[in-house]
């Protein structure tokens, strides 16, 4: 999609940045106009914004398909999640808010956290073995499909967040128009 976005001459040249932050930054540089548009996935408080759902994703627990004993359990419990480190990221972000919701639904009090800025990160240190995370299925894909990541089953999951597309008014530039009706055309997010 974004390789068609850039190739189409009707965007007026302007150019595509793609930045790891927060859902809350990303409000905040939408709402002082330093972005036209944002597309999040957690959950803010700002009304001077326009928000518009997108697609719907799926978030599931995943783990090093090579390392994670918790992978050769029969039976998961809250327990075994309880005593795996947890690889989490940032405050502030959409994951990390499903995350907590998770460990709410569960009552869940990790032994241990690590936290990182990036879901890049995470995945780098779940296929090192060093703990389990909640992601989305949609960020893990190429790992899913690679075998090096693997999705540990849990009654009541996947739990299912909105992503949303973010801008500060109803005007729109032709390029910011062609680039949302892309984004409404394709549903970018798909599910394992």
């Amino acid at each position: 999609m974004i390789s068609e976005y850039t190739n189409d001459s009707t965007n007026g040249g302007k150019n595509l940045f793609d930045a790891y932050v927060t859902t809350a930054k990303i409000a905040d540089l939408v709402a002082s106009h330093q972005l036209d548009i944002g597309i999040v996935e957690g959950h803010f408080s700002n009304s001077q914004l326009i928000v518009e759902e997108l697609s719907e994703d799926s978030m599931v627990i995943v783990a090093s398909a090579e390392h994670s004993p918790i992978l050769r359990k029969a039976q998961v419990g809250i327990i075994d999640l309880e005593n795996e480190t947890w690889i989490v990221r940032e405050q502030g972000s959409g994951t990390r808010e499903a995350t907590e919701k998770l460990f709410q639904l569960f009552e869940i009090t990790p032994a241990k956290l690590m936290q990182f800025s990036s879901t890049q990160s995470i995945k780098v240190s779940l296929e090192a073995g060093l703990g389990i995370s909640l992601l989305s299925q949609w960020a893990i894909q190429k790992e899913f499909k690679n075998g090096d990541l693997k999705v540990i089953r849990i009654k009541g999951l996947p739990l299912s967040r909105q992503f949303s597309i973010v801008t500060k008014t109803s005007f729109q530039t032709k390029a910011l128009k062609v680039f949302i009706d892309l984004l409404r055309m394709n549903k970018i997010l798909t599910t394992l």
